[in-house]
């Protein structure tokens, strides 16, 4: 989680908490007192960004939400725009091709009403769609069909593991038992 602490290493505040991880710090801007970054808050299975007021003044507030892993191009961390107006976006998901898209930033202003909303994905402009980009992928969605998710207790009951299961079609399988 994300903290500020003094020069002597003793904690001033606390920014973010709760059952999920900070995955990347994707910018630390001190003039506007926000830090950008990546978690995966709300779903374990999604990667979203994110942003806080370093004061604390704010709750963190979610700038990404299609569902699925947000990252971004070459795996280089997220990109964020110098001036706070956008940010470059590489989403995809179990039954989503990449795609990519520049974003624009809800202003600094909005930081303390925010919340999570779908304002920074109402005006997107698309660089890149790879469903869209080679018909290749756009044909798999009809023979590929998206996992399904669950959960399963180790055998020491210690653990929740997690899987994703392909279920065979059932069109052309039968119903079951499947190897």
């Amino acid at each position: 989680h994300l903290s500020v602490h003094d020069r002597e290493g003793g904690l001033v505040r606390q920014l973010t908490t709760g059952e999920w991880m900070v995955e990347e710090l994707v910018h630390l801007d001190e003039n506007a007192g926000v830090v950008y970054y990546m978690s995966s808050e709300g779903d374990y299975l999604q990667r979203h960004l994110h942003r806080v007021a370093l004061d604390g003044s704010a709750p963190p507030e979610r700038l990404t939400s299609r569902s699925g892993v947000h990252g971004s191009v070459r795996g280089g961390g997220m990109a964020v725009a110098h001036d706070h107006s956008a940010f470059v976006d590489q989403c995809s998901a179990a039954d989503t091709p990449v795609a990519t898209s520049l974003c624009p930033l809800p202003p600094l202003s909005s930081l303390p009403q925010s919340t999570a909303s779908d304002a920074a994905e109402d005006a997107v402009l698309p660089l890149f769609d790879a469903a869209q980009a080679d018909a290749r992928v756009s044909s798999m969605s009809t023979v590929l069909r998206p996992p399904r998710f669950v959960t399963l207790p180790s055998t020491d009951g210690m653990v929740t593991l997690q899987a994703a299961l392909y279920d065979p079609d059932v069109s052309r399988f039968g119903p079951g038992p499947h190897p």
